[in-house]
This record gives structure tokens, C-alpha cells and sequence, in this order.
């Protein structure tokens, strides 16, 4: 091997580390607070949803305790994919539909959520993190 293909190698090379990391962090749930301690209990309707790879996102109305409401934002869940091998149809989580869905807060903004946990009204308990039961 000549001293310009060795040098093209390492090149090409330190190129596919450079793009694959950020790729690799990006699956990280270091930003979430992932512990049982942490989850939120929300139960509410659906306002918006983003069912997509690589991660779900919605917003779900929920009661204020004060006569009101206020939207919740699960900025993140699973993949599309991902939820519907685990039994969760777009339908389910529909705009309009009532769920209850656990939230691990970001630890940078507590407003703001990953759906970890989803219940269904026929008993149906989907955690994103844990399968299905």
C-alpha cells in the first residue's frame, strides 16, 4: 500500500467516525430523567401529534386542577416503527383520543417530556423503555 492510499484510508476513515458519532449520541437518554421516581402521570387528549421516525413527538391537553387546562409537551418518544412493534397504532394516540402517558421530565426543562409510558382504555400498558404487557 503506498504512502497516498494509506493517507486516503486513515482519512476516509477518521470521516466515518466523525459523522457515525454524532449518529451514536443521539440515542443517548442522558437528558432525561429516566428513573421511576421522576415519571409524570398525564392523562388527556391529544392536540398534536407527530408519529415519525426517529422519535414521536405530541402535545397533550390535560385539566390544571383549576378548572382549566394546559398542554403538556412530549417532545420525544419511540419511533414510529418501534411503537407499532410494540402494539401501539397511530390510531391509538390519535388527535382527539383521551390517554394517560408517563413522562420522564428533560432535566434541563421540566415542561417539557419523553412518552415513556403509555395506558390504553382496554388495560393495554405499553412502556417504551420496558415492551409491552
Amino acid at each position: 500500500m503506498t504512502v497516498m492510499t494509506r493517507a486516503g484510508a486513515a482519512l476516509l476513515l477518521a470521516f466515518g467516525l466523525s459523522v457515525a458519532t454524532p449518529a451514536l449520541a443521539h440515542h443517548s437518554f442522558a437528558k432525561w430523567d429516566m428513573s421511576e421516581e421522576a415519571l409524570v402521570k398525564f392523562t388527556g387528549v391529544v392536540e398534536e401529534l407527530d408519529f415519525k421516525n426517529p422519535h414521536m413527538s405530541m402535545k397533550l391537553r390535560v385539566p390544571d386542577g383549576k378548572g382549566g387546562s394546559k398542554l403538556i409537551n412530549f417532545s420525544e418518544g419511540g419511533p414510529r416503527n418501534m411503537l407499532i412493534r410494540m402494539g401501539i397504532k397511530d390510531s391509538d394516540i390519535a388527535v382527539g383520543q383521551t390517554v394517560t402517558v408517563y413522562g420522564s421530565p428533560l432535566r434541563s426543562d421540566p415542561t417539557d417530556f419523553f412518552a415513556k409510558r403509555f395506558e390504553f382504555s382496554d388495560g393495554r400498558v405499553i412502556d417504551v423503555m420496558g415492551g409491552g404487557r
